[in-house]
């Protein structure tokens, strides 16, 4: 509402809205906002899902990238490849090593100089079964796909909560812009008519000069209002969501927004619909598959501990003839099973062959304690599993009861927006109907306002699941 001093002199012209340069721009992206995501992901038949979420507003956040869940996709791939190196267990490695001499037999005289080459070549192929290196590289990998799958979450969520944010600040330019221009208006209206009236009168010229900083406050609010909007338009286009500016398909993000959205709990009335469907959590979740991947960690070291006595254990052969030596090897290092073959060549003329059998052992008083944490370490992983089993059935009704407080103080806010757009309908007179829009307008926000706590409750039911902004699309 635009700020009208001067004492009740002079009347308030009709209310009509002013251009909207700015607002317009704001308007116009929110009320495209799902047509950018069309093209990418694939359309949701409702205008809300089974989880009450808004259609269009899913769609486009579920498109959002940004460069830091580009990085975790990178270090998922990274990990994957980690892992594949290890469950293979293979190393192989070739070395060329070539040179050129120059010299002379000084023992035997009248020899001339002679260049000489050399060639050396060394190949080997070797496999170890490491159980602990695939345990951590299977943890490390979990641990990547569970960072990437909480960013993702993160960025739609953001991305769910900007668009509603963005129908305020839309709605909130829109009303501050209208303001500046009756609170303009109202002040050249004066200036002219004082000009010809009053002349210079110092309380005339006073109530011009309430008028227009009442008008400067105006457009400073405006211009607050557009700067909040593109900001949020900025915050969505560095998400990769960029909303285009087109005919406003998408009327569930226009203006009106979330109401419009959720118009089946403002037609159907307080409790008259039933609760969200929410995707079923499932004990597999990343939570829980990493404490598993610790107790098989923990595992894989308690066998390794059992061997450390042994050092290594290795049966060896050999065979060499005119420079080519072929050496295998079977292994077991501190309870690794290992296997190789190496292939040498020199230029030499030696032949013969060889069979060995070497042994390390390491006994001093650290082993028996280096047993006893190993044992202690693979208890408390098995412990926490345990735990978070025992406790799962809890906490699925703890985030369910979570969100569906949530919901209910969402079904509130819809009520009260239907009674409010109800009373104005019923208002009989001017002063009634702008009391009435005034209700109506903040019980939208309030709407907004409640649509965004809901959401919020939804990603912490979705995190503390490993579950996807995706799964609220489906039929539930």
């Amino acid at each position: 509402m635009s700020e009208q001093p001067g004492r009740g002199r002079h009347p308030t012209p009709n209310r009509r809205p002013a251009p909207l340069p700015l607002a317009a721009l704001a308007l116009g992206a929110c009320l495209a906002l799902g047509a950018a995501a069309r093209a990418a992901a694939p359309a949701l038949a409702a205008p809300l899902t089974p989880a009450y979420v808004c259609a269009a507003d899913l769609e486009a956040a579920l498109t959002a990238r940004s460069d830091a869940l580009a990085s975790r996709a990178a270090d998922v791939e990274r990990r994957a490849e980690e892992l594949r190196v290890a469950e293979l267990g293979l190393a192989a490695s070739v070395t060329l090593g070539t040179g050129l001499e120059l010299g002379q037999n000084l023992a035997r005289p009248g020899t001339a100089p002679a260049w000489s080459p050399e060639l050396e070549l060394d190949a080997s192929l070797g496999y170890v079964h490491d159980e602990v290196a695939r345990a951590r590289a299977r943890a490390n990998l979990l641990q990547a796909q569970a960072r990437h799958a909480a960013q993702a979450r993160t960025e739609a969520l953001q991305a769910l909560l900007a668009f509603s944010r963005l129908r305020v600040a839309a709605r909130a330019a829109a009303q501050a812009e209208v303001a500046a221009a009756e609170a303009e208006a109202l002040a050249a209206s004066v200036r002219a008519s004082a000009a010809v009236a009053a002349g210079d009168a110092a309380d005339v010229r006073l109530d011009v000069r309430e008028l227009e900083l009442a008008a400067r406050r105006a457009r400073a609010t405006a211009q607050a209002r557009h700067a909040e909007a593109t900001a949020i338009l900025e915050q969505l286009e560095r998400a990769g969501v960029t909303p285009v500016r087109g005919d406003g398909a998408a009327t569930q993000a226009g203006p009106a927004g979330t109401a419009t959205c959720l118009s089946a709990l403002l037609a159907d009335g307080l409790g008259a619909l039933p609760p969200p469907r929410l995707p079923a959590p499932a004990r597999t979740a990343a939570e829980r598959r990493l404490l598993a991947g610790a107790v098989e960690l923990a595992a894989a070291q308690l066998r390794r501990a059992r061997f450390d006595p042994l050092r290594d254990v290795s049966l060896t052969g050999r065979y060499q003839a005119d420079g080519s030596r072929l050496t295998a090897e079977l292994a077991l290092d501190t309870g690794r099973p290992a296997a190789g073959v190496a292939y040498r060549w020199r230029d030499v003329a030696t032949h013969g062959w060889s069979v060995g059998v070497s042994a390390t052992f390491r006994l001093d008083t650290s082993l028996g304690a280096a047993l006893d944490a190993a044992r202690a370490r693979l208890a408390s992983a098995q412990a926490e599993l345990d735990a978070f089993d025992a406790a799962f059935p809890e906490r699925v009704s703890g985030e369910t009861a979570a969100v569906l407080a949530a919901w209910q103080e969402l079904e509130f806010a819809a009520e009260a927006l239907a009674i409010a757009r109800e009373r104005l309908a019923l208002a009989a007179d001017e002063r009634a109907t702008a009391r009435a829009e005034q209700v109506a307008a903040r019980s939208v926000d309030a709407l907004e306002r409640a649509y965004q706590a809901y959401l919020r409750a939804l990603g912490r039911y979705l995190d503390a699941f490993d579950l996807p902004w995706s799964a609220l699309a489906g039929p539930g």
